[in-house]
C-alpha cells in the first residue's frame, strides 16, 4: 500500500495482499476508506492508553516511540493519504480534556476568591 496512493488501491488489490477473501472484507468494511478509518481511530484511539499515564509520570517516552514505531506504516498511510484527519486529533485532545484535566469553576479558581 505504500507504493501507491490509496484512491488507486482496488479492494481486489488489498485483499490479494493481506490475503484476505474479498467476502471477509466487505462482511467488515463497505470500502478501503472505512477500512482506514478504522485504523486511524484505533490508532488514536491508542495513543493516550499510553501517552497519559507517561505524562503523569513525566517519564518513559521510549514507550511512546516503540508505540509509533509499532504503528509505523498505519500512521505513515494516513498522513500521506492526508487521511490522519483533524477529526482525529481532535478526538484526541478532547479526550485528554475529558479524562486528565480537573473540572473548574474558572471565576473561583483562577481568581483565588469565592
Amino acid at each position: 500500500m505504500d507504493e501507491k496512493p490509496l484512491h488507486k488501491i482496488t479492494v481486489k488489490e488489498l485483499c490479494a495482499v493481506a490475503d484476505v477473501n474479498r467476502s471477509t472484507f466487505y462482511a467488515h468494511y463497505e470500502d478501503i476508506y472505512c477500512m482506514v478509518q478504522d485504523i486511524e481511530k484505533g490508532i488514536i484511539e491508542g495513543m493516550p492508553l499510553l501517552l497519559f499515564p507517561m505524562i503523569e509520570k513525566q517519564c518513559e517516552i521510549l514507550g511512546y516511540a516503540e508505540y509509533i514505531n509499532k504503528n509505523y506504516k498505519a500512521i505513515d498511510l494516513l498522513v500521506k493519504n492526508g487521511l490522519f484527519t483533524q477529526a482525529a486529533i481532535d478526538h484526541f485532545v478532547d479526550y485528554y480534556i475529558d479524562q486528565k484535566l480537573p473540572r473548574q469553576n474558572s471565576f473561583e479558581d483562577n481568581t483565588g476568591r469565592t
